[in-house]
């Protein structure tokens, strides 16, 4: 089932949309951290100077809600890395595989002296550790696919 959701990831190129910060609405019902809501958290490499970040959440209801929360879009993402939002290349959403995309400029170029992940594949734990604000809202929309 995972390959699965890759494999949609991977060819789904040209239906990135940016994610953008909305003003909240409806009643914050919790908090959930992204580990109990997708099935795939993962940092990958990017080229020699782009990191990339996929989160593929476990359904619909649980992306609405990551998606409608405001922890993904630039600025969010780029206080989490502490990094300048000039820096966050971009947040994506994917719909057709309830999937958000993040990339990022590497802060190291892949296999310089000083890089320590050359496969970009351990950097996800600050997106792993998350709080993600559930709104009624976004759980209604999501119930109404």
């Amino acid at each position: 089932m995972v390959d699965h959701w890759l494999l949609q990831l991977e060819r789904v190129i040209e239906p990135l949309s940016l994610i953008h910060a909305a003003p909240t609405s409806g009643v914050l019902v919790g908090l959930q951290r992204p580990l109990d809501m997708a099935v795939v958290i993962r940092s990958k490499d990017a080229g020699i100077n782009r990191l990339t970040f996929d989160i593929l959440f476990t359904s619909g209801e649980n992306y609405e809600a990551a998606l409608r929360s405001n922890v993904f879009d630039r600025e969010s993402i780029a206080k989490l890395l502490d990094m300048p939002v000039e820096h966050v290349v971009g947040t994506f959403f994917v719909d057709t595989c309830n999937a958000i995309k993040i990339s990022i400029d590497r802060p190291n170029i892949s296999a310089s002296m000083d890089e320590r992940d050359v496969f970009g594949a351990q950097q996800q734990a600050a997106i792993e550790a998350l709080t993600i604000p559930i709104y009624a809202e976004a759980l209604a929309r999501a119930s109404a696919f």
